[in-house]
């Protein structure tokens, strides 16, 4: 993107793990500090604490670098708010990158206590990934896994940046073969793959040696023959590391889980980079990557395992040549120059003017003013929308103002107003998103707060799930205000008989056609004592007669 005159920051957040502050790791290399800062324009940066006390300054930091964020996720509703308010207040799109299952943590990994689903870290990441511009995953599985969350995902695979894998390659001249599992403390669920395969050849051979990487599990320290070398802490030093360890055999042995599907190929790359044979559990996403018996082995069961690693030991030749095919398939297949283009497209496609695909039709009386719905409307963060407004200079009514505005709408998406709304920030978003979700679903609608005019306590409506007996029960009142998104092809013309309660009356008309709750407070509102709600007690009971008689039928 050499003529690239969009801002764009990339957030790694894995620069306050424990022990390696300040340092990236291999989820902030691989996804967000490579890729990106081979795009002319684009910053990376890490160290910027979300939710802390500095907010406006952490605000002011993201605004001069961005008009497209795209960071790792955050695991505390405090940070996601600041993230959306950031990103809400200073209008730019938001991009979240996810290369790992966080909803699928098997309970056997010692992370599974901290993002478990009944965790504030696993609705957090529900939170986020929904209300998110978009979502960036690192497979295929989990993109499909994650569009339960959003529907707006882009697959773009982990990479190799064959630069840093320049590096001396240390051969083995000990006499023993030397079998490697690079691994941490998440990969406990995953010891009993190999358990039974290293116990076996431990009696078949002599000559081997096992290596655990970065992490052992207690269960290998009772066995002959284990090595352990603590890994990196950051992750810019770990290919010359990994050269040096001079492995013969590298293993990633996984179990076939939810979790395990939404991860990369990551080890496998690595290995062959070092020129090392890998044998890999039979699971995504090794299965679409290895070739059997040219650039690696995969494994199904336990004879499988001590099938090829049989092999490999026995076979020094073959070790070497699966080594050199295996580097020869990444760089052909899985340099991050192939990835590039991806991210190019996603930050074009994320600066282009919104197609306008949303009228909204302002209501008012003779002589009142709009401009407070009008401003906030022109703030929202969703921006391909228009306004028409209507005056009732004659009195005839609420519907009959919004039927002269529904005639003029020529849009996807109609949405209603009156004057003296203001609404949140991402409130158009929220609605259409609902309706651009769920195509079954003719108009979305959200719960909005009020008070009463010259008291400080505020209300919250409309704040139910969408039923259509609840929506018919008079005894209960109305759950839909006239403040919704609707199908403009599914919107009746109104009935300009109806003076009050017109609102609940379009949503009784339109049944058996459904609403939906987007879960979100979407405006906020005044009642004053000039307003059409504050008619007395007789006109409303009245009105909600007039409502029954209409409707008896449903």
């Amino acid at each position: 993107m050499k003529s690239n005159s969009t801002k764009v920051l990339g957030l790694w957040t894995d620069w306050n793990r424990k022990g390696a502050e300040g340092q990236y790791g291999g989820i902030g290399w691989y996804r967000i500090i490579n890729p990106l800062s081979k795009i002319d324009g684009v910053t990376t940066q890490g160290q910027i604490t979300l939710g802390s006390d500095k907010r406006i300054e952490v605000m002011k930091e993201i605004g001069e670098k961005a008009e497209v964020l795209i960071t790792k996720y955050v695991d505390s509703f405090v940070a996601v708010n600041h993230l959306l308010t950031i990103r809400d207040i200073l209008g730019i799109k938001l991009f979240v990158d996810i290369d790992d299952n966080v909803f699928e943590v098997h309970p056997h990994n010692y992370a599974y206590r901290e993002v478990n689903k009944d965790t504030e870290a696993c609705k957090a990441f529900a939170y986020l990934f929904k209300e998110a511009d978009g979502l960036i995953c690192s497979t295929q599985p989990l993109a499909d896994y994650m569009k339960a969350y959003n529907k707006n995902i882009t697959v773009i695979e982990n990479s190799i940046d064959k630069e840093i894998w320049n590096v001396p390659l240390k051969k083995n001249k000990s006499g023993k073969v030397k079998i490697g599992w690079v691994y941490g403390p998440t990969h406990e669920q995953d010891i009993n793959v190999f358990v039974p395969v290293v116990k076996e050849l431990l009696k078949k051979y002599k000559n081997i040696e096992f290596h655990h990487i970065g992490w052992q599990s207690e269960v290998f320290e009772r066995m002959e023959r284990q090595k352990m070398t603590f890994g990196t802490s950051g992750y810019k030093e770990f290919p010359t590391f990994l050269a040096s360890q001079g492995m013969d055999i590298l293993v990633a042995p996984l179990i076939e889980d939810e979790f395990n599907r939404g991860k990369s190929n990551i080890k496998w790359m690595e290995g062959a980079m070092c020129e090392v044979p890998m044998v890999c559990s039979d699971v995504y996403p090794y299965s679409v990557s290895i070739t059997q018996g040219k650039d690696g082995f995969l494994a199904k069961t336990t004879s499988d395992w001590i099938k090829h690693l049989s092999t490999l030991i026995e076979d020094k030749k073959l070790r070497v040549n699966m080594g050199k095919e295996a580097k020869k398939t990444v760089l052909k297949n899985h340099l991050v120059e192939k990835a590039i283009p991806k991210y190019k497209k996603l930050i074009e496609d994320a600066v282009k003017p919104e197609e306008t695909d949303v009228t909204v039709v302002i209501t008012r009386r003779k002589g009142e003013d709009d401009s407070l719905a009008l401003e906030t409307l022109n703030r929202q963060t969703y921006k391909g929308l228009q306004c028409i407004r209507i005056e009732d200079v004659d009195g005839k009514g609420q519907n009959w103002a919004k039927n002269e505005g529904l005639r003029q709408v020529k849009t996807k998406y109609v949405l209603f107003s009156d004057n003296d709304i203001k609404w949140k920030l991402d409130a158009v978003k929220s609605l259409r998103r609902v309706l651009e979700d769920n195509p079954d679903v003719s108009y979305s609608f959200g719960a909005y707060i009020w008070n009463v005019e010259g008291f400080d306590e505020k209300h919250i409506q409309c704040n139910e799930k969408w039923t259509a007996d609840r929506l018919k029960d008079f005894a209960k009142g109305n759950m839909v205000s006239t403040m919704s998104m609707v199908r403009t092809k599914d919107c009746p013309i109104m009935d300009e008989t109806i003076r009050r309660l017109t609102d609940w009356d379009l949503w009784l008309t339109m049944l058996p056609k459904t609403g939906k709750h987007c879960e979100k407070v979407i405006f906020e509102t005044i009642f004053t004592k000039k307003g059409v709600s504050a008619s007395g007690r007789d006109k409303f009971d009245k009105a909600l007669e007039v409502l029954k008689v209409k409707h008896k039928t449903l």
